[in-house]
C-alpha cells in the first residue's frame, strides 16, 4: 500500500528541484562514465604523491597529510564533474527551487500548504501553494543573464508560457474542488531578478494572467493577499488530493540515486579507508617493535571491521580497510614464522 506523505514532507526542501537535480544527475552520470580514466589519474596525480609523503611522516603530520589529500581530490574531482559535463545551470535551478522554499517557509505559518516536485501529466509542477489566498503555481528560474521585460526576451516567453499552461492544467485537475481561478507565477532568481525589481518587484505578463516576481518579493506579496478566496476544508480537500497523487508518482519513480558528486566523494571515503587501514599497523609499528602485538592488535582491529561489513551504510569502507589489515597480518605471520625457524 502506497504511504500518503504528510504536508511536512509534502513541502520539505528535498523535494524541490528533483526534476532538475535529476537532469545534472543524468549530465553527470554520462561524464563520467565517458572520462573516468581522466578523474582516476586526476586522483592519483593527487593521492599517490600524498601517500608516499604519508608513509615518511609521523604523529600529526601524517593524519593532516592523509586529510588534506582526501579533501582535496573529492573537491577537485567534484569541482571538474560539474564544471566539464554542463550540469552547473542545473544545480544551480536546483538550489533556486530551494530558495523558492526557503521564502515560503514565512508563509505556511499563515494557513498555507506547500507542495514541492508535483506532477500533472505534461510536465513538472516546481511549487502549488494552497491556503486562505487561494491556489498559486510558481515555476522558479535562475539565470546569471539579465531578463529584459521590455522587449521580453525569449527565456522570459518561454517561462510564462510554461507556468499558463501549467495553471490551466491545474485547473481542470482539481475542478471544483479550486472554485477560484489558480493564480500563475514565474519567480526569478539571480540575474534575471533584475529586470522587475522596479521598487514592487513585482510585474504582470502582458495578458495579465500571470505575475512574475522577484524572489525575495514572494512571501510579502502573498501575505498581501485576501483571505476569502478559500475555506478550510476546500484547502484540505486540495491538499489531499495533492498528496495522494504525489505518493503514487514517486511509488512509481522510485528514489532518486545517488548523483555522481557522492559517487565520487564515496570513492575517496574507501579509499581514505584503505590508507587508514595500511598507515595504521606501520604506526603501530614504530611504537612497538614486538611482531606479536602488531599482530594481535591488526586481528582485533580486522575483527571489528567484520562486525562492520554486516552494515550495508559501512560494508564498503571496513571492506577497504580490511584488505590491507589482512596483508599486514600475513606479514607479521610470516615474520613469527621465519623468527622461530
Amino acid at each position: 500500500m502506497t504511504s500518503v506523505p504528510s504536508t511536512k514532507d509534502l513541502a520539505s526542501e528535498a523535494r524541490a528541484g528533483r526534476f532538475s537535480q535529476a537532469r545534472a544527475r543524468d549530465l553527470q552520470e554520462r561524464f563520467v562514465r565517458g572520462n573516468w580514466p581522466l578523474l582516476l589519474l586526476l586522483a592519483s596525480v593527487i593521492l599517490v604523491p600524498s601517500a608516499i609523503a604519508a608513509a615518511f611522516a609521523s604523529g600529526v603530520l601524517r593524519g593532516v597529510l592523509i586529510g588534506a589529500s582526501l579533501a582535496t581530490t573529492t573537491g577537485v574531482l567534484i569541482h571538474v564533474t560539474v564544471l566539464l559535463s554542463g550540469s552547473g545551470p542545473a544545480k544551480m535551478g536546483t538550489l533556486a527551487e530551494q530558495w523558492t522554499v526557503q521564502e515560503l517557509k514565512v508563509v505556511q505559518g499563515h494557513g498555507y500548504f506547500l507542495i514541492n516536485g508535483a506532477f500533472l501529466r505534461g510536465g513538472d509542477l516546481d511549487h502549488v501553494l494552497v491556503g486562505p489566498g487561494g491556489v498559486f503555481l510558481l515555476e522558479t528560474k535562475w539565470s546569471a543573464q539579465e531578463w529584459r521585460l521590455d522587449p521580453r526576451d525569449r527565456s522570459l516567453r518561454s517561462a510564462v508560457s510554461q507556468v499558463t499552461d501549467q495553471a490551466a492544467r491545474l485547473n481542470r485537475w482539481l475542478g471544483a474542488l479550486a472554485p477560484c481561478q489558480i493564480e500563475a507565477i514565474v519567480v526569478v532568481w539571480g540575474n534575471a531578478a533584475r529586470a522587475v525589481r522596479d521598487g514592487s518587484n513585482v510585474r504582470r505578463s502582458a495578458d495579465g494572467k500571470t505575475v512574475i516576481m522577484a524572489g525575495d518579493a514572494l512571501a510579502e506579496w502573498t501575505l498581501r493577499r485576501g483571505r476569502n478566496r478559500l475555506t478550510a476544508d476546500q484547502v484540505d480537500a486540495i491538499v489531499e488530493k495533492f498528496a495522494v497523487q504525489v505518493a503514487r508518482k514517486d511509488a512509481a519513480d522510485g528514489p532518486l540515486p545517488r548523483s555522481p558528486q557522492e559517487l565520487l566523494a564515496n570513492v575517496v571515503k574507501v579509499i581514505g579507508s584503505a590508507m587508514l587501514g595500511l598507515f595504521g599497523p606501520v604506526g603501530l609499528t614504530r611504537l612497538s617493535h614486538s611482531s606479536a602485538l602488531v599482530g594481535a592488535s591488526s586481528v582485533a582491529v580486522l575483527l571489528a571491521a567484520g562486525v562492520l561489513r554486516r552494515r550495508p551504510a559501512w560494508r564498503a569502507y571496513a571492506t577497504a580497510f580490511s584488505l590491507p589489515i589482512s596483508l599486514w597480518i600475513i606479514v607479521v605471520l610470516l615474520d613469527i614464522i621465519a623468527s622461530l625457524i
